[in-house]
């Protein structure tokens, strides 16, 4: 007796791949989701880093680097290192260190080349940006240029600034030290903004300003702010962005977060009393 193979109706296949679907379109976003906090965790962990070797060069020098060195008369020329490149021994960096010459502007002579190397631990996994971009300079025309996502708080670490810990009256943990900032490079060779960790691209005495090592934590620009100032954290997490306290611990403050409170993060020694 010869007995008949059933396969599937045209229905029931209808059915498979509608709940197929289904499953699917249900599981997506926890993927995702759990994608997005593995990188936001690689991410404070490098923040992390960068803050240790902030306090490392605190415990050497007893002193915070300056945010950059850059806009003053006494200094000659105006080289626009930032507290990066001087912190780059406590990132075992230190042959990147030694090749870079400090008595240079930032994109002159041999340091032209040395910028353009990235690191990967300035940048936020979440980030896409290119690892490094050509940037058309007023005098020495295209360069490559490193990117990178972390910058200092102005309130700490500004140009020229010279920050010990015993200064933050506020709190250690009540104080900015560093923060993200997306990468927004321009077109044409031109830079929006973006941070490198050369610190502020410059040559002859002329800056990129808005390569800026640092950003302001102000009410008027909360994290993820529209403004498209070069000097508004901001970051590719959702709702809010990862940031480096002076303590050296690491907290992610939402974008919804009080603009008061926010405000008074950003200042070293501000009295206020503020519940964070």
């Amino acid at each position: 007796m010869r007995t008949s193979k059933r396969g599937f109706t045209l229905i029931e296949l209808a059915v498979s791949i509608a709940v197929m679907s289904t499953l699917i379109a249900l599981l997506l976003p926890g993927v995702q989701s759990a994608r997005e906090s593995a990188r936001r965790s690689d991410c404070q962990n490098r923040l992390k880093q960068w803050g240790l070797a902030l306090h490392n060069y605190h415990d050497v020098h007893n002193i915070l680097p300056p945010g950059s060195i850059s806009r003053s008369p006494a200094l000659s020329p105006y080289s626009g290192w930032g507290w990066q490149a001087m912190v780059l021994p406590q990132m075992e960096q230190s042959s990147l260190y030694s090749q870079c010459d400090f008595s240079l502007h930032t994109a002159h002579g041999p340091n032209r080349n040395l910028i353009g190397q990235p690191l990967p631990t300035t940048h936020c996994p979440s980030d896409v940006a290119d690892e490094a971009v050509m940037v058309d300079l007023p005098t020495h025309g295209l360069i490559r240029v490193a990117t990178g996502n972390y910058v200092g708080s102005v309130g700490v670490l500004s140009g020229l600034s010279n920050t010990r810990l015993a200064h933050i009256t506020d709190g250690l943990s009540q104080t900015i030290l560093l923060g993200e900032r997306n990468v927004h490079p321009g077109t044409d060779g031109t830079i929006p903004f973006m941070s490198n960790w050369c610190g502020i691209l410059s040559e002859n005495n002329v800056f990129i300003s808005s390569s800026a090592p640092y950003a302001y934590a102000t009410a008027a620009r909360l994290v993820n702010s529209s403004s498209t100032s070069s000097l508004v954290f901001s970051s590719r997490h959702p709702m809010g962005a990862n940031f480096t306290l002076a303590d050296g611990s690491v907290r992610f403050i939402p974008s919804s977060i009080d603009g008061q409170v926010y405000e008074a993060l950003g200042t070293p020694a501000g009295n206020e009393t503020i519940s964070f």
